[in-house]
């Protein structure tokens, strides 16, 4: 199977569920603008070889508050994010059924097609991923407050820019009304010299 055999299934089995849920569309990005300013990212990366035709899911909301942060370490803003820039980001796992026909290990993340047969079962496994999965989480993360819950409960990644946690978590308390106490406990496990904790003190006037 191809890269462009791999393209027309995307487009056939995942896309038009995007679609539905008001996801614009450039190639393998897709973008959805909240009302609070947050915007979802959702990438699929393509990999074939002569083991295996494959494909990966990453999502993330990326956070005005995180932009602006970005934007003052010189980094511009774009029309189209890339989704590393996702304050909060996730992959979608694959089913066993999506695993079988990987060479090795395959990674947990990892979609691998195959037959006919094989290919409509994966087809059907990935809609309702997108459903199910992708798409409350996504409209979870919008909210400011679920983000937070997320970071400070079992967030599946962020930001490598915001390691350890405790950054991506004061980044994401600044859109948080009434999270003072929490805030200042999270910036006191970073050192006082921390270019993330003196950037959010600064801007939250501490």
């Amino acid at each position: 199977m191809s890269i462009r055999s791999v393209d027309k299934f995307l487009r056939h089995h995942a896309f038009p569920t995007l679609a539905g849920a008001q996801f614009r569309r450039r190639r393998r990005t897709l973008l959805k603008d909240a009302p609070n300013g947050r915007q979802a990212v959702v990438v699929f990366d393509v990999e074939v070889d002569q083991a295996k035709s494959a494909f990966q899911v990453s999502y993330g909301v990326i956070t005005p508050v995180h932009v602006e942060f970005l934007a003052d370490q010189g980094f511009p803003r774009a029309e189209w994010p890339p989704y590393s820039i996702s304050l909060l980001h996730s992959r979608l796992l694959s089913p066993k059924i999506a695993q079988i026909r990987a060479a090795g290990y395959p990674l947990p993340q990892q979609w691998v097609l195959g037959s006919t047969d094989h290919y409509i079962e994966i087809a059907e496994a990935l809609a309702r991923s997108l459903e199910d999965e992708l798409i409350p989480a996504i409209n979870s993360w919008f909210d400011p407050a679920m983000m937070v819950k997320d970071l400070a409960d079992k967030a599946p990644g962020t930001y490598p820019g915001l390691t350890p946690r405790p950054r991506a978590l004061a980044m994401a308390l600044l859109d948080v009304e009434d999270s003072e106490e929490l805030l200042q406990r999270t910036l006191a496990l970073l050192p006082t010299d921390d270019m993330v904790r003196l950037w959010v003190e600064r801007r939250r006037g501490l």
